[in-house]
C-alpha cells in the first residue's frame, strides 16, 4: 500500500512540476548570400561539360525559404535564389516590334516605358512588362554563402 501511495505521490508531483509551454518556435534563418552570383557560376563553370559559348546567367535576388535546410548547425531556413541559364546563339539581326526598345542582349524590351520605384532603403528596383526570357530556369538552395541544393523547380523544397 505504502508503494502505491508514493507512486501516486511521485506522479502527482511530476504532473505539477511540468508546464505547457504556448510559446511559438523560434525560426532560424542563416544569413542571405552575399556572393551569390560569383557562387552560382562558378558552379556552371564546373557543372556544364564542353564549351560554353553565349552563356548568358540572369539572376533573380535572393528570397527567403520556409524549406528546411541542412548546414553546418543542423536544419534552419535558407534562401532561394531563381537564375535563367540561356546558351542560346547570338542573332545579328534582332526581331524589331514598332515603339520597343531593343536591349544589348538582342531581346525586345517592353512597349510600356520602364517603371521604377526607390525603396525605404534607397535602393531602386524597376519592372517591365511583355518582357520574354528564355533559357532553363534553375533553383538555387543556399545556406549563408554555401549553395545546398539546386532544384528545377521552386515549388517543392530541396530533398
Amino acid at each position: 500500500m505504502r508503494t502505491i501511495a508514493a507512486a501516486m505521490a511521485a506522479c502527482v508531483a511530476a504532473g505539477c512540476a511540468t508546464s505547457q509551454r504556448t510559446d511559438a518556435p523560434t525560426v532560424v534563418r542563416t544569413k542571405a548570400p552575399a556572393h551569390y552570383q560569383e557562387t552560382v557560376t562558378n558552379y556552371f563553370d564546373i557543372m556544364m561539360r564542353g564549351p560554353q559559348t553565349n552563356r548568358k546567367l540572369a539572376f533573380g535576388s535572393p528570397e527567403a525559404s520556409d524549406c528546411a535546410i541542412h548546414g553546418s548547425g543542423g536544419y534552419h531556413q535558407g534562401w532561394m535564389v531563381p537564375v535563367i541559364y540561356d546558351t542560346s546563339p547570338v542573332t545579328s539581326t534582332a526581331p524589331t516590334v514598332k515603339g520597343a526598345k531593343t536591349s544589348t542582349s538582342g531581346t525586345a524590351a517592353a512597349n510600356k516605358p520602364v517603371q521604377a520605384t526607390v525603396n525605404d532603403d534607397g535602393v531602386a528596383s524597376a519592372t517591365l512588362s511583355e518582357v520574354k526570357i528564355s533559357g532553363k530556369g534553375y533553383f538555387f538552395w543556399f545556406s549563408s554563402d554555401t549553395i545546398a541544393a539546386v532544384t528545377r523547380r521552386a515549388d517543392s523544397c530541396p530533398p
